[in-house]
């Protein structure tokens, strides 16, 4: 089971509570295992077999996305709502489904992103294939670690407490909550197959 990690999609924090707890258990366990449950970096999705993923609402996904890449750059709604305008192939916009739909060989997308075109057909069908995909707004780290007891059939044998490896900035959500409803509807254009594969995937309920 392969955990897709999408960057700035909460990923590092799921792991944390998630996949990585259940390797602990597993060595733990003594068992021999021949299962992968996470992916090293922000891997291509073009060989998976058994995986999950989240996805983030592209608008927010995107501002933290860039407040994460241009530290140069001044760090305001204006500056971050005129650049995107501007640049509209910047490798930044619908990342999601250029993510997802990558299919050359399997090299840390972070530092690729410009080797990649976005092809929303192909992103909805590696989607539909995989075994889990989360909405980030609706992550249950304590649910998903039950399912991954059963798959592994494993038995907990200590309390885990939720950790938060990151540090978390709400600067993405001032900035989103400064965007008015016109800059808002011109993104979600500029984002259009991003906005798609966010709102039209089947999410899986645990």
């Amino acid at each position: 089971m392969i955990f897709h990690h999408i960057p700035k999609t909460n990923g590092k924090n799921f792991h944390h509570n998630t996949s990585y707890h259940i390797e602990l258990e597993i060595l733990k366990s003594g068992k021999q295992y021949g299962d992968m449950i996470k992916a090293v970096g922000h891997r291509s999705m073009a060989y998976s077999k058994d995986g999950y993923t989240i996805l983030r609402e592209p608008i927010s996904r995107t501002i933290s996305h860039w407040l994460h890449i241009h530290h140069e750059r001044p760090r305001n709604k204006d500056a971050i709502f005129r650049y995107l305008v501007e640049n509209p192939e910047d490798n930044l916009i619908n990342y999601q489904t250029k993510f997802i739909s990558y299919s050359k060989e399997e090299v840390d997308l972070v530092d690729h992103i410009e080797d990649f075109n976005a092809d929303i057909d192909l992103a909805k069908e590696r989607i539909s294939k995989l075994l889990y995909v989360f909405d980030m707004n609706n992550l249950d780290y304590t649910k998903f670690r039950n399912i991954l007891y059963d798959h592994f059939n494993l038995k907990p044998t200590y309390e885990w407490k939720n950790i938060n490896p990151t540090k978390k900035s709400w600067l993405t959500k001032e900035i989103y909550e400064k965007l008015v409803p016109s800059e808002l509807s011109e993104l979600e254009q500029l984002f259009k197959h991003d906005m798609e594969l966010y709102y039209t995937t089947k999410y899986s309920e645990i």
